[in-house]
């Protein structure tokens, strides 16, 4: 099994500003056209469901695991997920 592991930090380790953060908000163009450009060749992504919240539309081509300790997720663009909470 191949696992790519792609992880947008801040210098101190923080992965957003704050739950209002988006987290399409890259540190770069270029960061953002590498992950959605590997995350399609792949066709998964697995999420945090605060994560999974900030996107604003349909993530085609790619099943999404989110991990959240709820049952339920709102899911406006009707994007291809799955709620997990087992661990990795």
């Amino acid at each position: 099994m191949k696992v790519t592991l792609i992880a947008a930090l801040t210098a101190d380790g923080f992965i957003g500003q704050d739950d209002a953060h988006l987290s399409t908000r890259w540190t770069s163009k270029e960061d953002s056209r590498n992950f959605w450009r590997i995350s399609k060749e792949i066709g998964h992504i697995i999420l945090g469901s605060k994560t999974f919240k900030t996107f604003s539309r349909t993530i085609p081509n790619r099943k999404m695991y989110v991990y959240s300790k709820g049952t339920e997720l709102p899911n406006p663009h009707d994007n291809d997920f799955e709620i997990v909470s087992l661990p990795p």
